[in-house]
């Protein structure tokens, strides 16, 4: 399992209202694999609400029961507020990852907490 999932997994709770940014992870086939992150934060919390600019994942995702929905990390506009927002190795792939920042507090309870990880390119595990 990707070591980032139980580091962000650690971070949620039951209770928590999550916003998944760049929930389809490249692929909808992904849904099978355990480093799914979506999928492995829908079965921890309350409730999960995925983003994603792949139009065609985010429909076949919806038509398969997740609560997603088509909009830009760097642009989303949702109607509410999360206990949590995660950016699981996303941020990186922004050209502006401050516009995503900023819509990310805009759309914090002001307890939450943003979650974001980014590969690490000296990792043991890449050479």
């Amino acid at each position: 399992m990707n070591s980032r999932i139980p580091a962000i997994l650690d971070r949620v709770s039951p209770e928590d209202v999550v916003l998944d940014v760049g929930c389809v992870q490249h692929s909808v086939e992904n849904e099978n694999n355990e480093n799914w992150l979506h999928k492995r934060l829908s079965d921890i919390c309350r409730e999960v609400v995925g983003i994603d600019v792949l139009e065609e994942d985010i429909r076949i995702l919806q038509e398969r029961g997740y609560t997603v929905k088509h909009q830009n990390a760097e642009q989303f506009g949702l109607d509410r507020d999360f206990d949590v927002i995660v950016a699981g190795e996303l941020i990186e792939h922004l050209a502006n990852p401050g516009k995503f920042l900023d819509c990310a507090r805009a759309h914090l309870k002001p307890d939450g907490r943003l979650l974001l990880t980014t590969p690490n390119p000296w990792a043991v595990s890449r050479f």
